[in-house]
């Protein structure tokens, strides 16, 4: 089975302006990877945040991670051929819990995202994390056997008089992948998305990038193991091992 990666952010080195913000939670909070500490507008309508790209990027894949829109809400991706003047398309993005995905083929180094959500409870619009970049398809599919394993680090410790207390952690789950005879192109590809996150950057990655609602499919992770194998000749086999961004 295909799966898409998406790498390289590039909105985290934009310069950005934005339309509002509360001063305890300001907008360059969405281009860091602590996706829990968001930018927060004052208002809930016509609200925006803009990204000159420093140079034009290709972008296939946007993501907008830990939002408190409502399915109500109405989030537009604009592209500029200029500094926000003149629009060279636009394109909503459909909503969802949580996260919010737009698979998309544009080259523009202008960007804006503008939110209304007139009927938020919360009285302002709440975004993580933003993310635009280009993604990588290897060739050869992953296999569909893993192990998947729910992850809880929480601390819990009993008194010699039998009271208990607890440090509770958030949960997450990890897992892994094998990616059997890569070729080198594939490999080409792979290594250089290594060498750009190691085991220490976020990324998004997609199991089905051609479903219609890729967002079930959706996981913001990091690597925590990553090993070539040689088969023979050109052939390559790759695991890696996945740890959920919680």
């Amino acid at each position: 089975m295909n799966i898409l990666f998406s790498y390289h952010n590039d909105t985290d080195d934009a310069t950005m302006t934005h339309s509002s913000e509360h001063p305890s939670f300001p907008a360059e909070n969405v281009q860091q990877r602590w996706f829990v500490k968001p930018w927060r507008s004052t208002g809930i309508v016509t609200e925006y945040l803009r990204f000159a790209m420093s140079k034009t990027p290709q972008i296939d894949f946007i993501a907008i991670k830990n939002h408190n829109l409502t399915n109500a809400a109405t989030v537009v991706v604009n592209f500029y051929s200029d500094a926000y003047i003149t629009l060279v398309r636009s394109e909503a993005m459909t909503w969802s819990a949580e996260s919010m995905v737009m698979l998309i083929d544009e080259a523009q180094r202008y960007i804006e995202i503008t939110f209304s959500d007139a009927w938020n409870p919360d009285g302002y619009i709440e975004i993580g994390r933003v993310w635009m970049g280009e993604s990588i398809r290897p060739r050869i599919g992953f296999s569909m056997e893993r192990t998947v394993v729910p992850q809880d680090q929480s601390v819990i410790s009993e008194s010699e008089n039998g009271q208990v207390a607890t440090i509770q952690r958030t949960q997450f789950k990890t897992w892994d992948y094998t990616f059997e005879g890569v070729d080198p192109t594939d490999k080409a590809d792979m290594d250089d998305m290594f060498d750009e996150v190691g085991l220490s950057r976020a990324l998004f990655i997609c199991e089905r990038p051609d479903e219609v609602d890729p967002v079930p499919y959706t996981e913001y992770v990091s690597f925590t193991s990553w090993e070539w194998e040689h088969i023979a000749g050109e052939w390559w086999k790759l695991m890696v091992e996945i740890k959920e961004e919680r």
